[in-house]
């Protein structure tokens, strides 16, 4: 019996060892744990002379740090070692802390600013909302997206290259010209080709879509869903490259 007890006590111990290495090395209890995407509105002080709301998204990780935006080429192979030595994106890079109800963020050498969670369970941080994006790993869309606002513009249907991306349940994929004509400029160093409509397969995993087109060509680009969108195969709106697409 004494050697019941003094091994159940050895276990206590060492289960409260690895608790307070997790906290203080910096690793956030997976209950407790902000990390994620998270998106929301910013009031932006703009060329217009007023306090514009404009959308940001944000990528917590476990380790206490977070991105300040959603990578373009999404999470799947982001190097964050790179991305925090590249003088162009240094200043995305922060650190928070975290208690379980409340904390700080801080980005760069900016201000410190408070985190707090409200009660349902969207990030505030200092006077701005956060809301978690749904993961997407494995999902299968079903339809067709544009870049336009409106999806049902008689512009869309006079054919040739459009802003249009099919996706099927079946996991394939027809670009009409969705890259070649919007974001042909975001994708300055890319080459006609490249940007070129198409056809093929498609992944969708870790909020980064992999587009496998039939002639070889490989792109991967962020996605994710509105924040508050379960994961669903027709939602009206995705992003993609962090751009905003309208079912149609």
């Amino acid at each position: 019996m004494m050697k019941k007890i003094i091994m159940g006590s050895l276990l206590s111990l060492i289960g409260l060892f690895f608790i307070i290495v997790n906290c203080s090395g910096g690793s956030l209890p997976k209950e407790k744990s902000l990390a994620g995407v998270w998106m929301g509105f910013e009031s932006i002080y703009t060329t217009t002379g007023r306090y514009t709301p404009m959308l940001r998204f944000m990528v917590l990780f476990e380790d206490g740090t977070f991105y300040y935006t959603m990578p373009l080429m999404g999470l799947e192979a982001f190097d964050r070692a790179k991305s925090r030595n590249d003088k162009n994106e240094k200043e995305y890079w922060g650190t928070y802390t975290f208690n379980g109800a409340s904390g700080t963020w801080q980005r760069a050498a900016y201000d410190p600013r408070p985190l707090k969670l409200d009660k349902d369970g969207n990030l505030v941080i200092g006077s701005n909302a956060y809301y978690r994006c749904a993961p997407v790993d494995g999902l299968r869309l079903s339809g067709a997206w544009t870049t336009y606002a409106d999806p049902k513009d008689p512009a869309l249907s006079r054919g040739g290259e459009q802003p249009i991306a099919r996706f099927a349940a079946d996991g394939k994929f027809k670009d009409e010209g969705l890259f070649a004509k919007d974001f042909a400029s975001l994708l300055s160093g890319e080459d006609a080709r490249s940007l070129a409509p198409g056809k093929g397969i498609y992944e969708i995993k870790n909020f980064t879509l992999t587009l496998k087109y039939d002639d070889g060509r490989v792109r991967k680009a962020a996605f994710n869903l509105y924040f508050k969108t379960a994961k669903q195969p027709s939602p009206e709106t995705i992003f993609i490259y962090r751009r905003r697409l309208q079912r149609m």
